[in-house]
């Protein structure tokens, strides 16, 4: 018996532990340890299901100056981002609130209807959920969606010399982003279908959710900092901005991999189509899950900071 907690090991190693102690999903399932599961509903189907759930806590991922339209937003657009990071389109949503009895009822309807505004921007609908008493506040979303049959990209799909790629601009989240962000659900298809061979959303930091796809697909990464867009908000927090963009956290961006032949007329299809930048911050390596950044001197340097983990 081990007197371990969860703040000696970290959310990274809990869901390892997870994954050994849990039995495996049926074949051509995908379970615990991506943005959602895959579900074919029938063999003879030409769709995949996506499945995901997320959490907004009070005094966690949001504090009392958040305004209830802005939490049904957040709690929304949180798993339908995850669907994003899969390439798809998000269907149908649950929502489950933990409320104080003296939570006044204008503020859990506004709450609701927030929600499902959200949810409504990218034709996808609120079918249900649960409410029970609780001593704070707690939003809990459950989202499906879903893609064509066999395309949903993984995090496990990078490839050794794969270019490494964002969207938006990073960092200074905490200011107001975290709070009005919009999925990139619309990015995500289109970077599916640009051949993306593996992909992320950016909730926890380029550092940490970049780790995770580089476990997921035993690669390493090389970035280049210079190249890293940063957001007008990481430039006007205290502290340096680079570290903002790679750190701070609840960005909501997409990390994508390309192959070696993603062209220069991919990139400017991509500039005509969308206003949300593409910007290239590195490249894939093969070393495992090793981090490193290039400076304009040449010098490589390996990279140990992390951005958020939850239990540490």
């Amino acid at each position: 018996m081990t007197n371990k907690t969860l703040s000696d090991v970290g959310e990274r190693t809990f869901i390892e532990t997870l994954l050994e102690k849990l039995p495996r999903p049926p074949k051509g399932t995908l379970g615990i340890g991506d943005d959602c599961a895959i579900i074919h509903p029938n063999e003879s189907s030409d769709e995949e299901w996506l499945v995901t759930t997320d959490a907004v806590l009070m005094d966690v991922h949001i504090t009392d100056a958040a305004s209830a339209e802005q939490i049904g937003h957040k709690a929304a657009a949180r798993t339908i981002s995850d669907i994003a990071a899969m390439g798809g389109t998000p269907l149908f949503l649950w929502i489950n609130l933990v409320m104080p009895c003296e939570t006044p009822l204008e503020f859990a309807t506004t709450l609701m209807q927030s929600a499902s505004k959200t949810a409504q921007n990218f034709n996808a609908f609120i079918m249900g959920g649960d409410t029970t008493t609780g001593p704070t506040l707690e939003v809990h979303a459950f989202c499906i969606g879903q893609t064509p049959s066999g395309t949903a990209v993984t995090r496990a799909g990078a490839k050794c010399g794969d270019q490494l790629y964002v969207t938006g601009a990073l960092g200074g989240s905490i200011l107001h982003h975290h709070l009005n962000f919009s999925p990139r659900v619309k990015e995500g298809r289109r970077l599916r279908e640009m051949g993306a061979t593996s992909m992320i959303d950016l909730s926890d930091g380029l550092f940490t959710d970049l780790r995770h796809l580089l476990k997921a697909s035993q690669v390493g990464a090389i970035l280049t900092p210079s190249a890293i867009p940063i957001s007008d908000s990481a430039k006007s927090l205290d502290g340096d901005p680079i570290q903002h963009a790679c750190c701070d956290g609840e960005d909501y961006e997409l990390l994508v991999t390309f192959p070696t032949s993603f062209s220069a007329t991919e990139l400017s299809d991509w500039e005509n189509t969308f206003s949300t930048p593409l910007t290239r911050i590195g490249e894939v390596t093969q070393h495992t899950e090793l981090l490193q950044t290039l400076d304009p001197s040449g010098t490589i340097t390996d990279i140990h900071d992390k951005a958020y983990e939850h239990f540490i």
